[in-house]
């Protein structure tokens, strides 16, 4: 069965995440904007600002929104606005919305040329000052970029500053350099590296320099005054007065995060009033961070600037949604018969979908389907109110990602199609929006509450239907339950949509039927995963069944009586310490080891000493976090005792100790009936009764159990530190809050707890485990566990140690991400490295790693890339061990079991140490990156091919004035090539090493050159453009004719290529252009036939092949028919069904020439293909009519191109019967007619008021039944039609038009004795019969019913004749009476009673 994505596909042009590269990929796009109002409120509000015509309006922009709401998409809009053409900005701004601005803002553009920047991100900002340098920065920059040599780039700036500060003598910068404070030797290889760098203009640099001036307090750098008078000669030096700057941010978020107190924002917002300097700041407005700085300073900032909050409208949504659905190339016809099928099953309820904000509504939904009304309806409202940063409405139609995971647009076309469940129902949308835990964080209760009622209860249903029904519930529960969800309305009523059962029906209109839905109800309330409340109106609302409060405990508390102590029962190993202590800490969490847990009585002595226990186990072990738990032997004892309790915490100078007040006594009462039993148990032991002292005892143990499991479950009031949890129901709740708020919130945040949840993970260590993770194995269901933590923290595909210490998303990856820094940064440093030190800090917080299973695995897992590096272990006896898996594994074991006192670990050799910082700074990478050689080759690899794009040596192909003329060029090129070498493995890699550092000595701009260059994407594809246009000139017409992007070459030849991109050399790429010109020479020509405008041989592919897979005729049809373009249609065939790459070079060339000569043919012929079926059937002797050929390809089932002969001419038969059946309904009719003069049997019979089958003889009345049938709109035998056809063909029922002996025939039926009444009062009689409610006015049906009829003539007669006939026979002659007399019994001789008697 065809899928939706045969039919159907989304725009190329639509993007899910529309950015700057979006941009540069689909240079038009950002006229395809769709205008709404908050569009229009941008423009007015630019034109209130930039025409200086009042004062106040004259400010900055503020643009934010949700997260999917257009944002960044209308900012790229703005920037096309103030640097494209005038004659591009007419045309956009001659939207209907914006014609009342269009004269205003051109002429703000007609004033001149405005310098336009655009930045992304701003994650790594954490100063004002840091701010403003980086915006000097990508000022100059761009200055750069539009005037090049005449650029004028100011006199005194914040960058400026920093370069007369590093060469100011004054200052010991050779202190500065080596002072640890600030590192700098880490980062430059001398003074002078950090020196020219800040004088080249390095913007990481000059902050460097930045940051110790305010560290030091020195000043100038803080001045936003400085800044603003660089930015006032910038712009009057350049001549931009008129126009001016407009600096637009995008992604700005971060760092009003990093700088929740901001002292740059507020006083550069209304800059502009002084200078024409525009900022337009793009934040994502999210209630978590805004509370972090305070709602207030956020709008002090705000208030500032032009507001520009963006939504995305229910219109907008429909319009860009309906224009990024297209039907595929040659589907046309097929698509919209499929879009009729849809819109008939939905064309009772276009009514019931009024909350639809669109017009032309039934025109609208058409083009949008297969979406369904209702998903239409709810889509924009989910998506603003429960999307997330990876969960956007565009997201959720074009996102490949969310596909693979089975949810969104993608996913559905790709796996449902019209014979399937043809509609994308609303709870799709579920699947999207509410299935990722992640993002219930911000959801609201009620949404939270159907999240984890669908959670706990998806299991119980199976069938699909029923969770169709139940996914729809639970989203029209959280959605509509939801105060923030207001504008969801019928219009008819203007009421909110609600969550009920008959909204439930519309979700389903047109894909189940309301039974159906009730039934999936009642089922789903019947297993309790839904609960159905009557209201009203009838109706049903929907809701989450109630659940039981399981937080309420009967708690007893009763007096307890000594034998022994409180403080003997409470000691160390004592049998009431003991029971409570095991149920303080349940044995199944992961953090159970690392718990010491000390029981103890109120009293004074008591809790000294096992505080004290607790105290010296907490300084041995520094993983350790300590519990004391006070029991009371009162319940006034728990007031009183709240203040020691925080005095006992607050004296605590680990920060690693909680201390519990049990609000559960142990009373006198039940120490009573303790102490009953144990002696019961003792005297029962003295007189030999075993059995009662063993029953005696267990009720003494059951006695102390009844009180610790009592108490465990009460009240409890705990302190650690300066946090107070005064009620806490139940120590399983409070050691839950503990670990997230103090344990792994505050203390151990990198603690392996937070990534192995499995308790036995956390058992002591075997080696086997450690080395498990240096191999990154799963050897058995211990570790598989472990392993299993690492995948659902979302690392264990994440390669290497600077991308796991990235990892975020979720608590675990935060913490692989912390102990992986540590490790990257302790192993950077090029110095020795003590184990045992670093066993002692990777004890202590924030990591609390000690001996165990899941430590020793993921210390493996995260030092697995050491192995085989230059770093060996010393075990103190100066023989140095290679890392190799075995002995990296046997390292961790005995840190782990603290067996490293005087081990230490050395790095690697002299020449790797100085080579090292080049690779860094060219390749842009970091110290865990560059451990040793091996893993460098592997970043700068992994550089090439995900950040840079390109092979290194396309830097050869970048100009000379680049780099600073031919000499620096002629050094660049042979660095690149040994660069190339080192990569590659090739020669010496010792010498290979040393002649870059040589080379790079006193080469600083070439160093710089090359960071820089290679990873400006422009810069590269642009140099692998050239390279390419070298070696295969023909590539740039074609290039030209298809609108192919550097980016798109570059992705071509990609594909081509076999390995990384950066194991490409220049020859084998070269050889791969012959293969690349043929390609598209034939996209090109493709392109022509079939009117498209792809950019890959793969992408027209599809195209044919998704056609050939639905064809009306199939290709194996067409084969035979004598078409001089058939070689063509089989080239292409062939083109759709084997990988171009595949088809030998020659094949290739000779079927681009035959599709230049015929491929228009062919696309015109198959994707319409019905020309082709009249040739068919004119070509097997069938005539047909237009109006019959129509019908046969219309009920021709689609098939693919190689379905057999035999099948296609078994369709063709079935058609051309019912051709034959339907030509005889025609002519059956029309002989009918002529014989008859009548439309219809019914027509005939009720003109007549006699039914035809009186009248007509038996074989007659067969072929009279066939007719009826068919003028009854019912399915008549093919045979008995065509028989019938026949008959009438041949004889003429003169009958049916004789109407003396259609009269005769009826009172043969009724009686003779009726005739003379109906002479008499026919038409009286005739309407009386047809308005018998046993008759009826259908004659037809009075054939058997002649009794009736009868009844209902004599009724008449009686009521009006009878008394004339008295009056008449009282006058009447003797003889004459008597005749008469003799004639009626003559007639009735069963009258003669009347006259013996």
């Amino acid at each position: 069965m065809a899928k939706y994505s045969a039919y159907i596909e989304l725009s190329p042009h639509y993007e899910s995440v529309v950015d700057i590269d979006s941009d540069s990929r689909y240079p038009e796009m950002w006229q395809e904007y769709i205008v709404h109002e908050d569009m229009k409120e941008a423009i007015e509000k630019i034109c209130d600002s930039l025409k200086f015509e009042d004062l106040d309006k004259r400010r900055s922009f503020w643009i934010h929104g949700a997260y999917g709401t257009g944002k960044s998409y209308a900012a790229i809009v703005l920037k096309h606005l103030f640097e494209d053409s005038i004659e591009n900005i007419r045309k956009f701004l001659s939207k209907q919305i914006l014609i009342p601005y269009r004269d205003r803002f051109l002429s703000i553009r007609q004033k001149g040329e405005f310098l336009v920047i655009w930045k992304s991100q701003a994650t790594d900002i954490k100063s004002g000052t840091q701010l403003m340098m980086t915006m000097e920065n990508a000022i100059r920059e761009k200055l750069k970029e539009k005037y090049g040599m005449n650029a004028y780039y100011g006199k005194k700036s914040l960058i400026a500053a920093a370069q007369d500060a590093v060469n100011d003598s004054s200052i010991n910068w050779d202190d500065l350099f080596d002072n640890p404070t600030y590192g700098l030797y880490e980062d430059y290889a001398s003074l002078e590296e950090l020196r020219d760098e800040v004088n080249n203009g390095n913007l990481k640099a000059s902050n460097v320099v930045a940051r110790i001036y305010q560290d030091k307090g020195w000043g100038f750098f803080t001045s936003l005054q400085m800044f603003k008078e660089w930015i006032a000669d910038v712009i009057e030096g350049n001549n931009l007065q008129e126009t001016g700057i407009i600096f637009i941010w995008d992604e700005f978020t971060s760092y009003l995060r990093n700088n929740p107190t901001d002292d740059v924002l507020q006083p550069l917002s209304e800059f502009c009033k002084e200078q024409p300097f525009f900022m337009f700041l793009i934040v994502h407005k999210a209630p978590s961070w805004v509370s972090q700085i305070g709602e207030e300073v956020y709008e002090q900032i705000v208030h500032r600037y032009h507001s520009l909050d963006f939504h995305v409208s229910e219109s907008a949504a429909y319009e860009l949604i309906g224009n990024s659905i297209i039907t595929r190339a040659g589907m046309d016809d097929q698509w919209n018969s499929t879009k009729d099928m849809l819109m008939k099953s939905i064309s009772k309820n276009f009514a019931d979908f009024d909350n639809l904000d669109m017009s032309n509504k039934k025109e609208r939904l058409r083009q949008l389907c297969p979406l369904h009304p209702m998903t239409l309806s709810m889509l924009a409202i989910v998506a603003q109110n429960f999307g997330a940063s990876q969960r956007t409405l565009f997201r959720f139609m074009k996102d490949p990602k969310e596909s693979e995971q089975n949810v969104g647009f993608i996913y559905y076309i790709n796996n449902f199609g019209p014979d399937e469940w043809k509609w994308l129902t609303p709870d799709f949308l579920w699947d999207y929006f509410f299935t990722r835990e992640s993002d219930v964080r911000s959801f609201s209760t009620e949404a939270k509450s159907a999240y984890q009622h669908y959670m706990t209860k998806k299991e119980y249903v199976s069938d699909d239907y029923h969770m169709h029904v139940f996914k729809a519930a639970m989203l029209l529960i959280a959605v509509m339950s939801s105060g923030n969800v207001s504008n969801l309305y019928s219009q008819a009523t203007q009421r909110k949509v609600s969550a009920t059962r008959s909204t439930l029906y519309k979700c389903f209109a047109g894909q189940l039927e309301k039974t159906d839905v009730e039934g999936y109800l009642s089922d789903l309330e019947e297993i309790g995963v839904i609960r159905l409340d009557p209201m009203t109106n009838g109706d049903m609302r929907l809701q989450i069944p109630y659940t039981g409060n399981t937080d309420v405990y009967d708690v007893r508390k009763e007096m307890l009586m000594k034998k022994y102590t409180r403080y003997e029962l409470f000691k160390k190993n004592s049998i009431f310490s003991k029971s409570m202590e095991a149920k303080i800490w349940d044995k199944t969490r992961a953090s159970f080891t690392r718990m010491i847990i000390a029981v103890c009585d109120s009293g004074t002595n008591s809790v000294n000493t096992r505080l004290g226990e607790v105290q010296a186990e907490l300084k041995k072990s520094p993983y350790k976090f300590g519990i004391l738990v006070i029991a009371i032997s009162e319940s006034s004892q728990y007031l009183a005792m709240q203040d020691k309790v925080k005095s006992i915490a607050a004296s605590d100078t680990t920060g690693r100790l909680a201390v519990y007040l049990m609000k559960s006594a142990l009373t006198a009462d039940h120490l009573d009936r303790w102490y009953n039993a144990k002696t019961h148990s003792e005297l029962a032991g003295e007189d030999g009764k075993s059995g009662d002292a063993d029953r005696y005892s267990q009720e003494a143990d059951v006695i102390v159990e009844e009180w610790s499991t009592s108490a465990m479950d009460d009240q409890i009031m705990a302190v650690c530190g300066a946090k107070v949890y005064p009620s806490e129901f139940g120590t399983y709740s409070l050691a839950t809050k503990l670990e997230k708020d103090i344990i792994f919130g505050s203390i151990f945040t990198a603690a392996p707890e937070q990534i192995v949840t499995t308790n036995t993970a956390f058992k002591k260590i075997q080696q086997s485990t450690a080395l498990a993770g240096v191999q990154k194995t799963v050897p058995n269901t211990q570790v598989g566990n472990i392993v299993n933590g690492l995948k659902t923290i979302g690392v264990w595909d994440t390669d290497g140690l600077v991308a796991l210490s990235k990892s975020s998303g979720n608590l675990g990856a935060e913490a692989i991400a912390k102990i992986a820094n540590y490790i990257s940064e302790r192993f950077s440093q090029g110095t020795q490295i003590k184990l045992d030190t670093l066993w002692q800090e990777l004890q202590d917080a924030p990591y609390g790693y000690y001996n165990s299973l899941a430590c020793g695995y993921i210390l493996g897992f995260l030092l697995r890339y050491y192995v085989n590096s230059e770093f060996s272990w010393n075990r103190g006896d100066n023989n140095p061990w290679p890392l190799t898996e075995q002995t990296l594994a046997t390292m961790i074991t005995s840190m782990c079991k603290e067996e490293v006192i005087n081990n230490y670990l050395s790095p690697g050799s002299e020449v790797w140490q100085k080579f090292k910082p080049y690779v860094q700074t060219v390749f842009k990478l970091q110290d865990g990156e560059t451990v040793n050689e091996t893993e460098a080759r592997k970043y700068m690899s992994k550089q090439c091919t995900e950040k840079a794009g390109t092979p290194f040596w396309v830097l050869k192909y970048v100009s000379e004035d680049k780099f600073g003329g031919a000499a620096a060029k002629q050094a660049a090129d042979e660095i690149v090539d040994l660069f190339c070498d080192f990569m590659s493995e090739t020669g010496d890699q010792e010498q290979v090493m040393g002649n870059i550092t040589v080379k790079f000595t006193g080469r600083g701009i070439v160093r710089k050159a090359l960071a820089n260059l290679y990873f400006d994407q422009n810069t590269v594809y642009d140099a692998f453009s050239l390279f390419i246009m070298q070696k295969c000139p023909e590539l740039e017409t074609l290039r030209t004719k298809i609108g192919l992007t550097n980016h798109d070459l570059f992705d071509a030849i990609h594909q081509l290529m076999q390995g990384q991109v950066s194991t490409w050399t220049e020859d084998q790429v070269a050889e791969k252009l012959i293969e690349l010109c043929v390609e598209y020479r034939a996209v090109t020509v493709l392109n022509e036939a079939l009117s498209l405008k792809r950019k890959s041989i793969k992408q027209l592919s599809d195209d044919i092949s998704n056609v050939f897979d639905n064809m009306k005729v199939p290709g194996s049809v067409i084969e035979k028919l004598d078409y001089a373009w058939v070689p063509a249609l089989e080239a292409m065939r062939t083109i759709s069904s084997t990988q171009w790459s595949k088809i030998e070079l020659d094949d290739r060339i000779k079927y681009t020439k035959l599709l230049k000569a015929d491929a228009q043919k062919v696309w015109g012929n198959v994707a319409s293909s019905k020309p082709i079926l009249q040739k068919y059937m004119e070509s097997h002797g069938h005539n047909c009519t237009v109006e019959e050929l129509d019908d046969i390809y219309t009920a021709l089932k689609a098939v693919k191109y190689d379905s057999s002969v035999a099948d296609f001419e078994a369709r063709i038969e079935q058609q051309l019967n019912k051709v034959a059946y339907n030509r005889n309904k025609v002519r059956i009719q029309e002989l009918w007619k002529n014989q008859s003069g009548f439309d219809s049997i019914q027509q005939w019979c009720g003109n007549y008021a006699v039914p035809i089958q009186w009248v007509v003889n038996d074989s007659e009345q067969t072929h009279i039944d066939v007719l009826k049938k068919i003028q009854d709109g019912k399915i008549a035998d093919n045979v008995a039609l065509h028989n019938a056809t026949q008959y009438f063909e041949g004889h003429m029922i003169s009958a049916l038009k004789d109407k003396t002996y259609i009269m005769d025939c009826f009172f043969a039926q009724i009686g003779e004795s009726y005739r003379s009444a109906f002479e008499a009062a026919g038409s009286i009689l005739v309407s009386r019969l047809k308005t018998n409610a046993s008759l009826t006015s259908d004659v037809y049906t009075w054939s058997n019913k002649v009794g009736e009829i009868r009844k209902t003539l004599d009724a008449f007669l009686r009521d009006k004749y009878c008394g004339d006939a008295k009056k008449k026979v009282k006058s009447m002659p003797e003889d004459v009476l008597r005749n008469k007399v003799i004639q009626l019994l003559d007639q009735n001789p069963d009258l003669y009673t009347l006259f013996i008697k």
